[in-house]
């Protein structure tokens, strides 16, 4: 008699699950051209063994050589979706830490900001969505001591919409405002390790579609156990959310107690307040 029910690993499914089709291939790209490197280099280095001082210096390297096969410059923005891939493809492998963000990897992405830099002298800087942020601007914002302040509602609302852009936001700040919260789910892996996913992707403009589409995931950000982990401001930006609405930015109530359960008022940022 044919069995009704699938023969699906259920240890797999959820992860195979969460990337669609298209994120999927970009990552085997970025993946396949780090590989070539460590083979081309003579490295014997497993990125999902490796130590995080090694994967540093391997992307220090990397950005500073990386070619395409006609040993050209990768245009701007497929430098920056192969270092986006590499990013999402260790943490998906339990490798909790962030090669964009974390303090460890300051040199590789000295390297890497040199590198677009090289791309727009040769003239393949030309980027079809968002000008990416420099590094020197992303370590003013997290080291400026009001702009990231988690402690204060409008501290935590500008983190927490800059890590929305940089992890689920393709097109940038477009689209931003109409955010709801029920389009997130934080959740931990088999391993308890925490993580936010984005359940629904981008609607493009040519996109007819409707807000509530899961056709695949939006993206996901696991926490990285540093004082800058996007997921637990993220997660506490949720409980000082007013429950009353469901969008997800909303704007700040003028005076505030650290203690007080809600920060925000119901008005979203796209609305007068």
């Amino acid at each position: 008699m044919m069995s009704r029910f699938g023969q699906d690993d259920p240890t797999t499914f959820r992860k195979e699950n969460f990337k669609s089709k298209k994120t999927g291939q970009q990552t085997h790209f970025a993946v396949k051209v780090l590989s070539d490197f460590i083979v081309e280099r003579g490295m014997e280095i497993d990125i999902l063994e490796a130590t995080k001082d090694e994967i540093a210096n391997l992307l220090q390297d990397f950005y500073a050589n990386i070619r395409n096969k006609s040993q050209e410059y990768y245009k701007k923005n497929t430098l920056l979706a192969i270092r986006q891939s590499i990013n999402r493809y260790l943490k998906e492998n339990d490798r909790f830490f962030d090669i964009i963000t974390d303090p460890e990897f300051t040199r590789a992405n000295d390297n890497f900001t040199s590198l677009l830099r090289k791309t727009r002298e040769e003239g393949k800087g030309t980027v079809t969505h968002h000008e990416a942020i420099s590094l020197e601007d992303l370590r003013m914002l997290y080291e400026h001591p009001l702009v990231f302040n988690t402690s204060t509602p409008q501290g935590l609302l500008n983190k927490t919409i800059f890590e929305t852009i940089l992890y689920f936001c393709r097109r940038g700040q477009e689209n931003l405002s109409q955010l709801k919260v029920d389009e997130f789910k934080v959740d931990s892996d088999q391993k308890g390790q925490m993580y936010v996913r984005k359940l629904t992707t981008e609607l493009t403009k040519n996109h007819q579609g409707t807000t509530n589409e899961t056709e695949g995931s939006g993206g996901m950000m696991y926490a990285t156990g540093t004082d800058r982990c996007p997921v637990k401001s993220f997660v506490k930006y949720l409980k000082k959310h007013n429950n009353a609405s469901n969008r997800l930015f909303l704007h700040p109530k003028n005076s505030f107690n650290e203690q007080d359960d809600m920060w925000f008022r119901t008005s979203p940022l796209d609305k007068t307040p």
